[in-house]
């Protein structure tokens, strides 16, 4: 399949009548949205007169395909064509469409060239090392209709995110949802499948709402771990209260979103209370749960009860043990 086209020709009486900057100006802007859509520069397709009037000594990056109905092209500003339709009224054999007659083209190039260009080809060329799977992806850049990422294990290092009605952005780690104008350039995106054409990120059909990562550090990143649903935390040490039947362990929090520069932890006591808080673990007893936990200075994933912390600490609804 060709790279897109754009068809650029005199249309009754408005060609004639249309501001020339105003036209280039449009086609600009319709050029790069398909280039920033597709991944590759699209093909302008026009007569002799709308070269003349709009294309000439302009629009370099873009190949052309003239239509000269009477003589082999010879363009004003001594460009070369890329595909020259030569007729309008040609009969094929085995075409069964509904026009009388059909136009004809030709390619100025090899075969081998033609199979370059084909969009097709350049698609699957990028497939095979281009394909983005669970990855954090820095924001480098935001505009109102996309947002450049920095990639870290692609051959490119840069890609470009056309935003759209059906992406969404949440919050990834209280999973609020979040508008456009609350991302900000340092912030990741975390993409868990996708493609990478051109210089275009593609998600797949499947993957339309987009957590993100907000770059943010001390108190604001402390009020927003301790507001996930599930937290993060090491175990530092354990107080036992049998007489109100709880245990306090003693954590560092942090943040389990390593894309995150400014990796900090912050102190906080999770409170277990005995009989009400569940664990995956094993099945021994819940209090020898806790202090082989404890012992071992383990990894665990606190639910907390909603709306529980309060003078630094909150209260545990269910911990999960990392690896069980």
């Amino acid at each position: 399949m060709l790279p897109p086209v754009v068809d650029i020709e005199f249309y009754n009486m408005y060609g004639k009548t249309a501001n020339i900057s105003e036209v280039k100006d449009d086609l600009k802007v319709l050029l790069k949205k398909l280039e920033e859509h597709y991944g590759v520069s699209p093909i302008i397709y026009t007569t002799n007169s709308c070269y003349e009037r709009y294309i000439k000594n302009d629009f370099q990056n873009y190949k052309i395909w003239i239509r000269d109905i009477f003589y082999e092209p010879k363009l004003k500003d001594n460009r070369s064509w890329t595909f020259w339709q030569y007729t309008d009224k040609e009969k094929l054999e085995g075409y069964n469409g509904e026009e009388k007659f059909i136009d004809l083209n030709v390619f100025n190039g090899t075969k081998e060239d033609l199979e370059k260009l084909m969009l097709k080809n350049q698609k699957d060329s990028i497939k095979q090392n281009e394909k983005v799977s669970y990855e954090y992806l820095k924001i480098l850049e935001i505009k109102d209709n996309s947002i450049l990422l920095e990639l870290s294990h692609q051959e490119t290092k840069q890609a470009r995110l056309i935003l759209n009605n059906e992406i969404h952005f949440n919050n990834a780690r209280t999973n609020e949802d979040m508008d456009i104008g609350k991302i900000k350039i340092g912030d990741s995106l975390y993409i868990e499948k996708a493609e990478i054409i051109g210089d275009t990120l593609f998600l797949e059909e499947s993957d339309n709402k987009i957590g993100v990562i907000r770059n943010i550090s001390g108190d604001e990143l402390k009020e927003e771990l301790l507001n996930q649903e599930s937290i993060t935390a090491d175990i530092i040490d354990i107080k036992i209260n049998e007489k109100n039947n709880e245990v306090i362990l003693s954590c560092d929090v942090y943040d389990s979103y390593y894309c995150n520069s400014n990796y900090e932890k912050f102190k906080i006591d999770v409170k277990v209370e005995l009989g009400k808080t569940t664990i995956f673990a094993n099945d021994e007893n819940i209090l020898e749960k806790i202090k082989k936990l404890a012992e071992n200075k383990e990894t665990i994933f606190v639910t907390p009860e909603k709306n529980s912390y309060k003078n630094e600490t909150i209260v545990a609804k269910n911990i999960e043990v990392m690896g069980c």
